[in-house]
């Protein structure tokens, strides 16, 4: 019996021109992730290679592009512009942020790539308000005030919120701290 390989054309609807062959063609929201080998790569439906066959993995979700090279993730989009380039264990869109984990800590960027917290916590939570971000460290909590870029002074052990509001709980001395969206305390 005689080895056979099995390989797929990407080839131009209009002119029946062979863009490549490839050993692996998948269609992902109107982009090709192809695979030769070991190697993954991105074509768009125009038949232009968005991203080179350099890439580990490549995964095409929420409207983004993210590829993996020597187990670093980053993040691009449908161009090929990266807005974080491969360097973290994960990275992934939150909220309209991006969350990013280095291996032993997490940070959060704008969903421009601009980053706006350092990697100091142990977990980052984006919650669906937009306003407020809970960062936790050493099994504590604390705000991050999206409109003004600001980290609230106070650790406590949770928390809770609603709209306008977010208040920080300590069990230890019974105590909490209230601030409103733009990270000023306020009394209930």
């Amino acid at each position: 019996m005689k080895d056979i390989m099995v390989q797929q054309c990407l080839v131009e609807r209009t002119t029946g021109k062979v863009i490549g062959v490839f050993d692996e063609i998948a269609e992902k929201d109107g982009l090709y992730v192809v695979r030769i080998g070991e190697n993954y790569g991105v074509y768009n439906s125009n038949g232009r290679a968005v991203l080179p066959m350099q890439y580990d993995s490549i995964q095409v979700k929420d409207g983004y592009i993210y590829p993996t090279k020597s187990h670093a993730m980053g993040l691009c989009d449908y161009d090929g512009n990266f807005i974080i380039e491969p360097g973290f264990e994960f990275v992934g869109i939150r909220n309209g942020f991006i969350l990013l984990y280095d291996g032993e800590s997490y940070g959060l960027a704008d969903i421009h790539g601009k980053l706006l917290l350092d990697f100091h916590y142990s977990s980052i939570t984006v919650l669906a308000v937009n306003s407020f971000v809970a960062l936790w460290r050493n099994g504590h909590c604390s705000i991050y005030f999206t409109k003004t870029d600001r980290v609230a002074p106070v650790w406590g052990d949770k928390f809770d919120f609603d709209q306008n509001r977010i208040t920080l709980y300590r069990c230890d001395d019974q105590s909490s701290f209230t601030y409103d969206i733009m990270g000023n305390h306020v009394t209930r």
